[in-house]
């Protein structure tokens, strides 16, 4: 069996989940890109996450932007700081914050954390709407529980 690093396993997670669509999560509207403002504020508003008595989150998007937005509030919630570690070491930066020990995996992590900056601009407009909110789902969650992190 083949041993993947935590960081990896979260990037290809996230990958996973970004491109084959979570289970229970459902865009509600035209599949195009509505011009909204972007503020965590804004964004919140355009989604409702529902859980299951198991805990399973059934995200509700008005754009796909929000829903980006809720699979990283989502994400943050249920896994706190192993998102935000996944996404330093998926940067290359894991050495940064945790010494010289741990450098090792920094060197692909930043080879494809620039492969994936240069085709960023390639990607349907869809995806870069759901990596953007993403990203402002997770800094958001942060920012609301910094002593999670």
């Amino acid at each position: 069996m083949t041993y993947w690093p935590c960081g990896a396993r979260v990037l290809a997670i996230v990958f996973l989940v970004l491109w084959a669509g979570p289970v229970g999560a459902q865009v509600l509207t035209d599949p195009g890109l509505p011009s909204y403002p972007d503020t965590a504020q804004a964004l919140s508003a355009r989604v409702e996450i529902i859980r299951t008595d198991y805990g399973v989150p059934h995200i509700y998007a008005e754009d796909w932007k929000a829903f980006g937005y809720a699979m990283g509030w989502v994400q943050s919630e249920d896994y706190g700081d192993q998102v935000a570690i996944g996404l330093v070491r998926s940067r290359g930066e894991y050495g940064l914050y945790t010494g010289r020990d741990s450098i090792a995996g920094d060197f692909a992590g930043r080879e494809a954390h620039a492969l994936a900056a240069a085709r960023y601009e390639l990607l349907e407009p869809r995806a870069r709407a759901t990596y953007d909110g993403f990203a402002e789902g997770v800094n958001e969650y942060a920012r609301q529980n910094p002593g999670e992190f």
